[in-house]
């Protein structure tokens, strides 16, 4: 008889988004890895009927606090697997929980919903089985005093991008940056870098989502005296989003928190010259690259020592792309699934 694991697939019918991104690659991965093993079987349940990859769907309403738990129960399902950090309140059978980061608390302010989001994230380490997406997310989770007993996902890049030539659709070349238009993000201090540094014949794409700092960043973009070579950019279907990665001269990733930082494993993975700020995960993953490839994000001369290095300076560029793609590989989600149940049963 399979045993089943009862997948919260809501995140998949949502917005773009890290989360989202995550929830595919784990979906996928724990299919294939279950359909080897033979004894487990992976239900996705979502909440809407639209939803391209649910095996049931429940109401929205009250799904994570007792629907999925009591169709857990009625299934007779072994677990509940939830790709975000959270996890019912009615505890019927064990509970995996991914957790993303917890910047909200390491740098409270700049995150929106942080109080829902705190107490969502002690309660999943209080009751779940830990999942985290980086070893650094984990660290924090015991520093935290959230969970000790994590366990780190082996998650690299998630989209395999393949580089063209590096140059917008008007033949411009441009700098990326992906990020919502959150405090942390730090998108307001890289116009301001931009605006110092050295960037005649390039433009600054931003692709993002609005946020708690999206009016102050178009004022910022507004008023800045390069602001017709700065673009910000958004809802962007899955190929343009791909197109503007494998076009872009450069990639840089200014924001002071980042739990995993896609876009910029990403870029890294397929040898997009980057320079990431001295932070958080990211900082950690580069910290043995060449000088220049990590900058402090809360000086803006640094950041436009960074750019005018990925821009202008071919033996940075070179050196940067190659210590990237060396450092980050795609995710392998049946690996990542093999871990994630490593405890599965017991």
């Amino acid at each position: 008889m399979k045993r089943l694991i009862a997948f919260d697939a809501r995140a998949i019918e949502g917005n773009y988004s890290g989360v989202r991104d995550i929830a595919v690659g784990l979906l996928e991965g724990l299919r294939i890895y279950c359909s080897e093993v033979r004894n487990i079987q992976v239900v996705a349940v979502g909440s809407s009927q639209e939803s391209a990859v649910a095996d049931e769907v429940l109401a929205s309403r009250g799904f994570m606090e007792f629907g999925l738990p009591r169709l857990a129960q009625s299934m007779r399902a072994s677990a509940i697997f939830v790709p975000r950090q959270t996890a019912p309140m009615l505890r019927t059978v064990p509970t995996y929980a991914v957790f993303h980061d917890v910047g909200f608390l390491d740098i409270p302010g700049s995150y929106t919903r942080d109080r829902r989001m705190r107490a969502t994230t002690r309660w999943a380490g209080a009751s779940a089985r830990a999942l985290t997406v980086s070893e650094f997310t984990r660290e924090r989770l015991a520093a935290r005093g959230i969970t000790r007993s994590a366990r780190a996902l082996p998650i690299g890049a998630i989209h395999d991008y393949r580089r063209t030539a590096s140059t917008s659709t008007d033949g411009r070349r441009y700098l990326l940056y992906v990020a919502a238009f959150q405090p942390h993000k730090n998108v307001e201090r890289l116009v301001s870098a931009w605006e110092q540094a050295e960037t005649e014949g390039y433009d600054l794409v931003v692709c993002g989502r609005g946020g708690a700092r999206e009016s102050a960043v178009h004022a910022a973009v507004r008023s800045s005296r390069k602001a017709e070579s700065i673009h910000l950019v958004s809802g962007l279907s899955s190929e343009d989003y791909g197109a503007l990665f494998s076009n872009a001269h450069a990639y840089i990733q200014p924001s002071f928190y980042e739990g995993l930082g896609i876009p910029a494993l990403d870029a890294a993975a397929m040898g997009t010259p980057i320079a990431v700020a001295g932070a958080a995960h990211l900082g950690r993953v580069f910290a043995d690259g060449p000088p220049g490839m990590i900058f402090d994000p809360s000086r803006v001369t640094d950041i436009a020592r960074a750019i005018e290095q990925l821009l202008h300076d071919p033996s940075s560029r070179g050196l940067f792309s190659d210590h990237a793609k060396a450092t980050v590989r795609l995710t392998d989600w049946v690996q990542v699934a093999r871990e994630a149940l490593h405890d599965f049963g017991k």
